[in-house]
């Protein structure tokens, strides 16, 4: 039986363009994400003067999530309705009260910028050349070290079931131990 090629990538151009076509775009592939295509968008200077979804932003991440897993094709299935629970968290965590405790904390999160849950492409601020979690266990970080960070993050997700909760009670943010 023959498997049809499946491109490993997405052509976000046309999207980008049709969102803002004030800019040219250019994209590169970012590695470590199995189940979606994605990349990181540079943004040209505008051509002309406008309100930029994007902000003063020179780059973006974009996501393309297909009707299958990325990494192995049409032969495994996934549905694309978690790009709609992923912009969901992400404008959860843009709650001001969210926001000022993930920015007090230490914790960088991407901001959403844009989701189009028909073309199913999820725009979100760059945070840079950070670590994933994956090559930071690989580098074999000190027992201590990761102890640490276990427990810092258990702590952060604690904290910010709390504060999801009191954000509809309209509470105060919980004090920083």
């Amino acid at each position: 039986m023959a498997v049809a090629n499946v491109p490993l990538t997405h052509d976000f151009i046309p999207a980008l363009t049709a969102l803002d076509p004030y800019h040219q775009y250019f994209t590169s592939p970012l590695s470590g994400g199995m189940v979606n295509f994605t990349v990181r968008v540079h943004i040209s200077d505008t051509i002309e003067e406008h309100e930029c979804p994007f902000g003063d932003a020179r780059s973006v991440v974009a996501k393309y999530a297909p009707a299958f897993v990325a990494s192995l094709g049409e032969s495994a299935p996934f549905s694309q309705y978690r790009q709609v629970i992923e912009a969901r968290a992400l404008a959860l965590l843009s709650q001001p009260t969210i926001s000022a405790y993930i920015q007090s904390s230490g914790v960088a999160f991407p901001k959403l910028l844009h989701h189009d849950s028909n073309a199913n492409i999820l725009i979100m601020s760059d945070l840079g050349e950070t670590n994933t979690l994956d090559k930071w266990l690989i580098s074999s970080p000190d027992i201590e070290v990761a102890t640490k960070v276990g427990g810092s993050f258990g702590e952060f997700i604690s904290q910010l079931g709390t504060i999801s909760e009191d954000t509809n009670q309209g509470k105060r943010l919980p004090r920083r131990i």
